[in-house]
């Protein structure tokens, strides 16, 4: 069929008819209502051609979408079927001020000790109640610390530490083992801390680099070269109430 001679087909006008019609209906399902023959429903260049009529009569008064039958679709698609719109808006990155992330991080630390304390409570009691003769499960030795407490420690983990001889002791920290005990590691954390604190209040965010403060902190570990101060750094900053990212500061 030539393109002029198209329009004064008559199945060419059953089809747009069936088409205003049912608006759900697909073009090669219209073309077979208007008994076009199979090797002219399969023709692409011919439905084509009936698409944009279809769309050119339906421009004016278009007709919301229904529900369509899935036994009656095609491989191709509808006349008003249009995919749904994205919003690919993009998200605002908000910096908030040193003194709120700072806080968040202290919440984040008094939960983590409290965590620790439960856990030596628990030990504590469950270790105790071994050497009576009414013993306690590890069930309601959690229970017990869960109510005075607030914080659950499964019953696995109470027994794991008893069987391991770590009575009354926080549970063990992942990675390697450091090279600073316990006072010398507490001193370091609170001269870091002070140290980023008074830095972002004078709005020196500009030193708070990680390179800047690997090199100060090999200074304060020079009798002890093996230490891995990339390693130290990300253990004081787990460790401590500070956060590098805090680039605003109250002003003082």
């Amino acid at each position: 069929m030539s393109s002029g001679g198209a329009d004064q087909d008559p199945r060419f006008k059953k089809a747009l008819n069936k088409l205003r019609q049912y608006t759900n209906m697909s073009i090669p399902d219209a073309m077979r209502c208007a008994d076009f023959t199979s090797d002219e429903v399969k023709d692409r260049s011919l439905q084509q051609r009936v698409r944009r009529a279809a769309l050119k009569a339906l421009g004016d008064n278009p007709t919301p979408p229904t529900s369509i039958d899935a036994s009656t679709m095609s491989t191709m698609s509808t006349l008003t079927t249009t995919p749904p719109s994205m919003n690919l808006e993009k998200k605002k990155n908000v910096r908030h001020k040193s003194a709120a992330v700072q806080q968040v991080r202290r919440n984040k630390l008094i939960d983590k000790t409290r965590k620790k304390d439960a856990t030596k409570m628990a030990t504590k009691l469950y270790a105790e109640c071994q050497k009576k003769e009414k013993k306690l499960s590890a069930d309601v030795v959690s229970r017990r610390v869960m109510e005075k407490t607030g914080c659950r420690v499964p019953p696995r983990t109470i027994q794991k530490h008893f069987k391991e001889g770590r009575v009354g002791t926080s549970p063990k920290k992942t990675g390697p083992q450091g090279h600073f005990d316990d006072n010398e590691m507490l001193n370091l954390q609170n001269a870091f801390e002070t140290y980023v604190k008074i830095q972002q209040l004078n709005g020196k965010t500009g030193n708070m680099t990680p390179k800047t403060l690997q090199r100060l902190l090999k200074q304060c570990t020079s009798k002890k070269k093996e230490v891995d101060c990339t390693w130290l750094l990300r253990r004081l900053l787990n460790e401590s109430g500070v956060d590098l990212s805090a680039g605003r500061s109250n002003n003082v």
